[in-house]
């Protein structure tokens, strides 16, 4: 279980949980995040937004029952987090290009801002792809 410290609103149907977290978590692992008993059936996967100083950080839009859930819990609430999952991007030692798009650009900021603490002098670029909202 982990405390959830906030859980806010970024954009329509977007939503950043921040949870308390001591661990190794490498840029490109996921959890798979669970705040129900038995409906819906399996946890959700969710990749890593950020993780610095104790704090966990995931980026995730609201498509189901289980992150409507999620969307729910406020600050102070425990949501189950089981991980890291998964081998995290390789480590790059040249410069660095990340592509994304929509809810997928989610764990390329702790990548990229790994990528700056480790390569202070490289060069890290960006392409992110957006749909944009109907008025």
């Amino acid at each position: 279980m982990a405390v959830i410290l906030s859980n806010t609103l970024v954009s329509a149907g977007i939503f950043k949980m921040t949870v308390a977290f001591t661990g190794a978590v490498k840029p490109g692992q996921f959890f798979m995040l669970r705040a129900w008993d038995k409906d819906p059936l399996l946890s959700r996967p969710i990749s890593v937004h950020n993780y610095e100083s104790g704090q966990l950080t995931f980026l995730y839009q609201v498509v189901g029952k289980g992150t409507e859930i999620l969307a729910r819990l406020q600050a102070d609430d425990e949501v189950t987090i089981q991980g890291p999952y998964g081998n995290g991007f390789p480590e790059i030692s040249g410069d660095l290009c990340v592509v994304g798009g929509g809810i997928g650009t989610a764990p390329l900021y702790y990548l990229v801002r790994h990528y700056r603490d480790q390569n202070p002098t490289g060069t890290a670029r960006g392409y992110l792809a957006f749909r944009a909202l109907a008025s």
